[in-house]
């Protein structure tokens, strides 16, 4: 699952990915405008290291229009969740799930979030 933020957009790429959960920030600025974009978009917030996206937002933009598929798909991430919990990855009220900033489209680094859960 990656999360694309631009100087004005916030989109969720591959949503059926639950071993993979990270940010990519195509942002003119730093960690400051992305923040911005993300708070505007009320996808979520980030610090220094990390993004802190809303499950909320992730599941209403994973949601729209997935139809049959949307319990199937609510179940795997409640398990991507669970174990995100297990490693920290969780804000402490859950409402946020921590990803790894990838800044840019050169830059390969990702942080895996979930095991391989059959999907």
């Amino acid at each position: 699952m990656i999360i694309q933020v631009d100087d004005k957009h916030v989109r969720l790429l591959e949503a059926d990915v639950m071993t993979d959960f990270r940010v990519r920030a195509d942002v003119d600025g730093g960690v400051v405008d992305l923040d911005l974009v993300l708070g505007a978009s009320q996808a979520g917030r980030c610090d220094a290291d990390h993004a802190w996206i809303s499950v909320g937002w992730i599941r209403a933009e994973a949601t729209q229009g997935s139809g049959e598929n949307a319990a199937d798909w609510a179940s795997k991430f409640e398990r991507m969740l669970e174990y995100a919990g297990t490693h920290g990855w969780l804000s402490d009220d859950g409402q946020q799930v921590r990803g790894h900033i990838d800044r840019g489209r050169t830059d390969p680094a990702v942080d895996h979030v979930a095991p391989n859960l059959g999907t």
